[in-house]
């Protein structure tokens, strides 16, 4: 962790906490997006980020907060999601299927 104000830092986690527990919004779904992979206190300080973060853009800009929504990353990029060749073995186009390694890597450069 690295040092900063500490009562800046206390403040905004214990908002992370709160924020934890709500529903439907952004920055909830951010908690439980991170806090699966990485943990419950690691997601908590990187919500604590994005509220810092948030804070100074509304600041900067002169402007109200906008709520992206829960299925915010849902929404983002959805071709993300698929990838090409995904199916497996069996996504090879039949006339790849008897060819060497060496050969089927030649298809992707």
């Amino acid at each position: 962790m690295r040092k900063g104000n500490v009562s800046l830092r206390r403040c905004l986690s214990q908002a992370a906490w709160a924020i934890s527990m709500m529903k439907n919004n952004y920055l909830s779904a951010l908690y439980r997006r991170i806090a699966a992979r990485r943990g419950a206190k690691r997601a908590v300080m990187a919500v604590a980020h994005a509220l810092l973060e948030i804070a100074y853009h509304m600041l900067k800009r002169k402007e109200d907060y906008r709520e992206l929504g829960a299925d915010h990353f849902d929404r983002i990029d959805v071709n993300r999601i698929r990838r090409p060749w995904s199916g497996g073995w069996n996504a090879w186009p039949q006339s790849d299927l008897g060819a060497t390694r060496s050969d089927r890597l030649k298809v992707f450069s």
